[in-house]
């Protein structure tokens, strides 16, 4: 027979506010997602109506080219516009981009070559000893 395991509460502190923002994260990514989809349902009925107009309209290949463009381009404004949200939201929360973490790694990398450069100019020159100069002077 198995034993009822028992959930303990996770105490106030690091894990818990790391479960907290993990939690929010995720919340606002679906947030994000749902109203992307509620505008880009209505976007995507607008395509659709002037793409069957547009249709009706051209007779020639290089109009439906045009409109297969205009609709590529509406659907990368779709994709930047959620794209956009959802970097808002994780701005909100403190989330670190990729610049920022590429902008502080060469930061890093400078201060630990200041260092190194410093440490490498404080270290004491060696002194001789004496029975070497013992040598040198008789």
């Amino acid at each position: 027979m198995a034993k009822a395991h028992k959930k303990t509460p996770v105490k106030e502190g690091p894990i818990k506010k790391g479960m907290e923002f993990t939690m929010q994260v995720w919340l606002a990514g679906l947030g994000a997602f749902v109203k992307t989809q509620e505008e880009g349902s209505k976007l995507f009925e607008s395509l659709v109506k002037e793409g069957e107009a547009m249709q009706a309209r051209s007779k020639t290949t290089a109009k439906s080219k045009r409109v297969t463009g205009k609709a590529t381009e509406t659907w990368d404004e779709l994709q930047h516009m959620f794209e956009e949200r959802v970097s808002r939201a994780l701005s909100r929360f403190g989330v670190p981009t990729h610049k920022d973490i590429e902008e502080l790694s060469k930061r890093i990398e400078q201060l630990d070559k200041t260092i190194t450069t410093l440490t490498e100019a404080s270290k004491p020159t060696p002194k001789r000893s004496a029975s070497r100069r013992a040598s040198t002077s008789g």
